[in-house]
C-alpha cells in the first residue's frame, strides 16, 4: 500500500530509509525501535491526508473489493486528474460461520456485498465502478440469477447502480492488503470495533465508558475472560477500562461499545470536520 500511493506520502524516502536498509545485501535483518518507528509512521500516512481526500459528490466513486480466507477488504476511491485517490478503507474479520463451507466465490461475493454496505452513503445516489479480480464474479455480477446463497447477494447488490469492471491482482493491492491484515491467531478471537480515541479527545458524554462497556455484551465478556486470567488476542483492562492494542503498535484504542459507535462517529465527523482513516 506504501508503494501504490508513494506518490502522496511527502518525503518517503527519507522516512523509510530505516526499513529499506534492511533490504541491502549482506545487512542482517534486525527489527529495532528504528524500523518500527518508521513503520508505524508510514502506517499512519496512509490514513490521513494528503493520501486520503475528502470525497466530491460530482465525480463517479470506485469500489475495489478483495477476499482471503481470514478477512475481506475494501476501498472507495476516485480519480484526481487522471490519478486515483483514496477516500476510505474498510476491512472485516470473517467470523466461524462465514468461514465455513465458503468457496473462493462466496469468499469473494460476501467481499463485494461487504464493500458495496460500507460504502451505500456515498455510492447509492448515482452509478459507481465496481472492481473484482476475480473473472467469474465479476460476469456473475454483470448477469444476476438466482443461484442460492450468491444469488441472493447480488440481488440485494444489484439494487445499486454500477458497472463491473474486471482487473488483474496486481492492481487490486490495497484491497489485497486489507483482506490480509490479520494474523491467523486472531480469527478465533471476537471482533470488537475500536477507534483511535484518547481520553483528551473523548466526548464528555463518554466519560463513564466503564459502564457503558460492562452493559455490552461483547465487551462484558472479552472484560470477564481476561479478569478470569484468560489470554485475548491484543485486549487489555487499564484501570477497569477495556482497551484494544493492534499488533506492533505502542497505541491503544478504546473499546467502543456498541450503543456508543453511531454517537461517537457523528461527534467526530460532522462535529469536528473529521475521517476515519481506517474502520
Amino acid at each position: 500500500m506504501i508503494n501504490f500511493y508513494h506518490k502522496f506520502i511527502p518525503s518517503l524516502a527519507d522516512r523509510s530509509t530505516p526499513l529499506n536498509m534492511l533490504r541491502r545485501k549482506g545487512v542482517k535483518f534486525v527489527w529495532d525501535k528504528q524500523q518500527l518507528d518508521a513503520f508505524e509512521d508510514l502506517k499512519q500516512a496512509i490514513t490521513q491526508p494528503p493520501v486520503l481526500k475528502m470525497a466530491d459528490f460530482e465525480q463517479q466513486f470506485i469500489v475495489q473489493t478483495d477476499a482471503s480466507n481470514v478477512a475481506l477488504g475494501t476501498v472507495l476511491s476516485q480519480e484526481v486528474d487522471g490519478v486515483r485517490r483514496p477516500i476510505a478503507y474498510a476491512s472485516h474479520l470473517l467470523m466461524a460461520q462465514e468461514r465455513k463451507a465458503s468457496s473462493v466465490y462466496e469468499l469473494e461475493c460476501l467481499a463485494v456485498l461487504f464493500g458495496t454496505e460500507k460504502f451505500r452513503k456515498y455510492i447509492e445516489h448515482q452509478e459507481f465502478i465496481l472492481e473484482t479480480d476475480n473473472q467469474a464474479l465479476s460476469w456473475l455480477l454483470s448477469h444476476p440469477r438466482q443461484l442460492g446463497k450468491i444469488g441472493r447477494w447480488v440481488v440485494k447488490i444489484s439494487s445499486l447502480k454500477f458497472l463491473v469492471k474486471h482487473i488483474r491482482g496486481t492492481q487490486n493491492i490495497v484491497a489485497d492488503t486489507l483482506s490480509r491484515m490479520f494474523e491467523p491467531s486472531e480469527v478465533e478471537e471476537p471482533v470488537v470495533a475500536c477507534c483511535n480515541l484518547t481520553t483528551t479527545n473523548f466526548p464528555l458524554a463518554f466519560h463513564d465508558l466503564r459502564k457503558l462497556q460492562l452493559e455490552d455484551p461483547e465487551l462484558s465478556e472479552i472484560r470477564t475472560r481476561i479478569q478470569r486470567g484468560k489470554k485475548v488476542v491484543n485486549y487489555l483492562l487499564r484501570n477497569e477500562v477495556l482497551y484494544w492494542r493492534p499488533k506492533r503498535s505502542r497505541k491503544l484504542q478504546l473499546g467502543v461499545p456498541t450503543v456508543a459507535r453511531e454517537m461517537i462517529f457523528s461527534y467526530f465527523h460532522d462535529t469536528l470536520r473529521g475521517t476515519f482513516g481506517h474502520l
